[in-house]
């Protein structure tokens, strides 16, 4: 989408290893993905993404739009094959995905430990 713009904030220094870096980057993907698609229907998309670390051994990506919101009947467990996607990718990375709604828009929290 030519009218979207992706807001990226990290930790500096942060060292994430490659086998833990890839499925978390291919989840970060996936939630940035379905903020396009579905939280801007009429396009002028911002994505907020944020790294950290919060106690040094656990990596804290968060990924948050100000769009639509989501749906009234969003269901993090039961979702389309984006969010099944993004369950497997935390679920591989030992991790805890989590969303939250907010006024305007929602947003979604991975955290996974640093080494497994």
């Amino acid at each position: 989408m030519p009218d979207c713009e992706v807001q990226v904030s990290a930790a500096p220094g942060l060292m994430i290893r490659t086998d833990r870096a890839v499925p978390a980057v291919l989840l970060v993907n996936e939630l940035i993905v379905n903020a396009v698609k579905y939280a801007y229907p009429g396009g002028h998309c911002k994505v907020m993404v944020t790294l950290s670390l919060q106690d040094n051994r656990t990596a804290y990506i968060s990924v948050r739009d100000e769009g639509v919101g989501l749906p009234a009947d969003f269901n993090l467990a039961a979702g389309r094959l984006g969010m099944r996607l993004a369950r497997s990718f935390a679920q591989q990375l030992e991790g805890e995905l989590e969303v939250t709604r907010h006024q305007p828009g929602a947003e979604f929290v991975l955290r996974f430990p640093l080494v497994p």
